[in-house]
């Protein structure tokens, strides 16, 4: 597939991008969900979004990193995105270890002060995953001149 035509690109991008962005949203729904005399069942729908979270962020490191991935694609096209990209792996490794985190925190909830606390973990992530995409959308604007947030 020849990315340089935007239609093209944005095709290619656009569906593992809104997995992540789906899988995202799911993980604040349920954050955003009162626990209050249902702190078992607040994190149990917590656990199950943030696995889902979890693969769809897998998915995209692959996307992006694979041995024919987007990064791979990118500095063929141009090396001058070096920086850029090394940003977005620094990004994954971030997301990676707060995940791992995370993850240990969300198998002992059992009280309001546990739920606190993985919100403000699970949060902070989503954070960081913006943030990354927003880095992503503008590099990918950068080398093709595509506008991949018009999908989001």
């Amino acid at each position: 597939m020849d990315v340089h035509d935007e239609a093209g690109a944005r095709d290619r991008v656009q569906p593992q991008r809104d997995r992540l962005r789906d899988a995202t949203r799911g993980l604040e729904r349920a954050l955003t969900a009162p626990a209050p005399h249902r702190v078992e069942q607040w994190a149990d729908d917590v656990r199950a979004e943030f696995e889902e979270f979890t693969s769809a962020f897998a998915a995209h490191v692959q996307f992006a990193e694979g041995a024919d991935g987007l990064f791979a694609e990118l500095l063929a096209d141009s090396l001058e995105v070096a920086p850029e990209i090394d940003r977005l792996r620094r990004d994954h490794q971030a997301i990676a270890a707060a995940v791992d985190t995370a993850r240990e925190g969300l198998g002992s909830v059992v009280d309001l002060d546990d739920v606190e606390r993985v919100r403000s973990s699970l949060v902070a992530i989503i954070d960081l995953v913006v943030q990354h995409r927003h880095r992503g959308a503008d590099l990918l604007y950068q080398v093709y001149s595509v506008d991949v947030s018009v999908g989001d």
